[in-house]
Order: C-alpha cells, then structure tokens, then sequence
C-alpha cells in the first residue's frame, strides 16, 4: 500500500458543483422520512459543510474533513435546497453536516432564508449543545427542524472531559431537551459506552440518565468503535487491543471484537467492562428506547454462529438477556457478575 499523505483541502465549497444527482436515478433510492404530524415525505441529503472542530477521542471526522470548518455561503445552501424541492419533489432535508451550527450567526442566516422564502421543509440536523441558545433553537424550529441529534456520550463528568475531551454539560443537554418538549419536537441524544478506563459504575451512570429521558426523548447508544487514526485508534495500538497487521479487508477478525447486527463490521473497543456487562447495557437501553425489535437481531446473530468462539459472544448475551428479564419478573435489579471475559469478548 502507497499513502499520498493528506490531501488538500477544499477552501471554498462554493466552487464545488452540486451532487451529480441528475446522472443517477433518484427514484430508485426511495428516500422518505416520517414527519409527525405531516407523515411520509420524500427527502433528500444535504452537506453544507465540511469539518469539525471539536477533538472528541473517537471520532474520525477530523481526519477525514479536518478541524477547520468550511461552509458553503448561506445563498448556496438555499440554492441546492430549493434545486432539490423543484427538481425533485422533495419535501425533508437530513442535513449531513457533523455540527449544523458550528457557526451560529451563518446558521441564523440560512434560517432566515428559509423563513422569508417559506420553504415549508421539515428537517433533521445534528447539533452541539454548547453551541445552542434558546434564540437559535426557535428560529430552527420555525425554519421546520422537527428532529435533531446531539452527542451526551456520557452522563459522567471524568470519562466525558478526561477520556473524551467533550466540553458540554449534563445541564445543557437537559435544558435542549426541555426546549425539545415544549416545541414538539424530537430531540435524539447519543449515548456511547465502553470508553477507556470507563468503569460499571459510570456506564451505569450514564444508562440510568438514558432511561431518565424516557418519553421526552428518542435516545440511540452505540458501543465503542475503534476507526483508523483517531486518537483512540492510536491508544488501541499501544494496547494491543487492536493488532498492527489489522486489516479492514478481512472480515470476522478473531483478534477484535465486532457486534455486526447492531454496528457493522467495525472493531470495538473493550476495555474495564466485561461482555456481559456491555450485554446487559445493550438490552436494557434496548427495552427503554423501544426502538428495535431485539427479535429480530436474535436471528441475524443466530446465521453468524459459525465459531465457538461467535458461540461464547452470543451464549454470554443470551444470559444478560434471561437475567435481565428475570431480574424484572422478580422486580430486583443490580450489576451483573463479572464474567464473560473470554477470548475476543
């Protein structure tokens, strides 16, 4: 393998022409988003901006987009919208950018935009809640955002600023929620576990304030990915925990641990907390976000036993899972027994 090194980095996303969506069928990739209260409308993906300058350990879109944020012109974006609603039909935007409003003031301006031109949109975006006030949100709602995510990652204080290196507090992601609620609209926190040096009691921490939200948000949790050249790729290096010769070309890896069904064929990182517990995390945020059918992902998990190992991985889950629901029928709970750390799990 040859590495080029970084490649330079687009100043002016101006220049860029839009996505070549005209040499595609758009009808075949039957996008279409659930909006209350307005019901299925076709949608379409909007990126107005490129980077991040956040420095979460995790996250890859520093390498892949860099820290200085580049945004197209407000004018732009309104360009591209309306292009989509005229050419197109659509009726939702699910903006991809990583932070919508890293730039308030550019943000406010496209909103207005919106407003005065009465795009009537319904939209999803990602946002910082550090970087929101109560102002900001109004306006976005008025502008017809009815769904947006933020990262909480971590309802406890050290794992977020020590581990993550995440600035944003407990107390603002509460209040965006509360605006969420009064507005109705939907507001979806990210919830991340298994981060180094993070013990049960704090994964606990953060799933009890997951469960907290219930009914006053839509919350969605992952397990740790490990993605290349991220910070925390680098620390998995030094910790064995991923090996040197990892490739991504081959898949089911016995040397990293992957959970395919829910994440994809991306290592996680494993670290204090043992497989059961993890297991048992998955389950019972599963049960309080009512999201998935755990049925079904049983089965796709049945169809990759082809190991005694993938045996182990999912026998353990299997007994978080008969626990936790017996733990409910006997109306206890408590932590879990610190087994399940067997080879690659």
């Amino acid at each position: 393998m040859v590495s080029g090194g970084p490649r330079f980095k687009i100043p002016d996303l101006d220049a860029i022409p839009f996505p070549a969506r005209h040499l595609e069928d758009m009808g075949l990739y039957n996008f279409f988003v659930d909006v209350p209260g307005r019901g299925r409308l076709p949608a379409a993906n909007v990126m107005t901006s490129r980077g991040c300058p956040f420095d979460c350990n995790f996250c890859a879109t520093p390498v892949n987009w860099g820290r200085k944020v580049r945004g197209a012109s407000p004018e732009r974006v309104i360009e591209e919208i309306e292009s989509l609603m005229e050419r197109y039909g659509v009726k939702a935007i699910w903006f991809y950018d990583d932070t919508l409003n890293y730039n308030p003031k550019r943000l406010e301006t496209i909103l207005d935009m919106m407003i005065e031109r009465r795009l009537d949109l319904s939209w999803f975006c990602e946002i910082r809640v550090d970087a929101m006030d109560r102002p900001l949100f109004d306006k976005m709602v008025a502008a017809g955002m009815f769904h947006f995510g933020f990262g909480v990652e971590s309802a406890n204080e050290r794992v977020c600023r020590d581990i993550i290196g995440k600035k944003a507090t407990l107390q603002q992601a509460r209040d965006v929620i509360g605006w969420a609620n009064a507005m109705n609209v939907i507001a979806n926190p990210f919830f991340i576990f298994s981060h180094p040096t993070e013990t049960w009691e704090e994964a606990l921490e953060t799933l009890e304030f997951a469960e907290s939200l219930k009914g006053r948000a839509m919350c969605s949790m992952a397990i740790l990915h490990v993605y290349p050249s991220t910070r925390l790729w680098d620390r998995a290096l030094a910790e064995g925990k991923i090996p040197h010769d990892f490739s991504w070309t081959t898949k089911d890896d016995p040397r990293v641990v992957e959970l395919p069904e829910a994440q994809g064929h991306i290592p996680l990182y494993m670290d204090k907390l043992t497989w059961f517990e993890l297991s048992t995390i998955i389950f019972r945020f599963s049960q309080s976000a009512l999201k998935v059918s755990l049925w079904s992902k049983v089965k796709k998990a049945a169809r990759r036993i082809t190991s005694w190992r993938r045996f182990k991985q999912y026998f353990i889950m299997g007994l978080a899972l008969m626990k936790l629901k017996l733990g409910h029928f006997q109306g206890t709970s408590g932590s879990p027994p610190r087994h399940g750390k067997v080879k690659g799990v």
